[in-house]
């Protein structure tokens, strides 16, 4: 009995941990984007958030697996993104200044915000009650 109580509890744990963990991980990326286009070091800040692309692929199938919604992907999909810029800037150098890698990261933030809000409302149509 008591091996059924601690695997529910890991297994709730476990989708609790899938569904916000995301979130933590693509608003940490943000901030350390826009602090390393400042120039700003966060050293520790830096060390705890960087997710590489590997990992945030466990996340993602463990997502798919647990049927998760596809809005709990979105910031997954937000550090690849991030990911892939970072690496074309510094494999071929992006001919622009600080201040504009800032605005395309924020653009990129905006988007999947959107992506998020519009995924959001769209999935959760079925949940609402009309008040009539």
């Amino acid at each position: 009995m008591a091996e059924k109580l601690i695997s529910f509890t890991l297994y709730k744990t476990f989708l609790v941990g899938l569904k916000y963990i995301p979130f933590v991980i693509g608003s940490m990326s943000f901030v350390c984007v826009i602090c390393g286009c400042l120039g700003i070091q966060l050293g520790l800040f830096t060390l705890i958030s960087g997710i590489g692309i590997i990992p945030t692929l466990f996340w993602v199938l463990s997502s798919f697996t647990f049927k998760c919604c596809i809005w709990h992907r979105l910031p997954l999909y937000y550090c690849w993104c991030n990911h892939i810029i970072s690496w074309i800037d510094f494999r071929w150098s992006i001919p622009i200044n600080n201040l504009q890698m800032i605005l395309v990261y924020s653009l990129l933030a905006i988007v999947f915000i959107l992506m998020g809000m519009y995924f959001k409302n769209r999935y959760n149509v079925k949940q609402r009650v009309n008040k009539e």
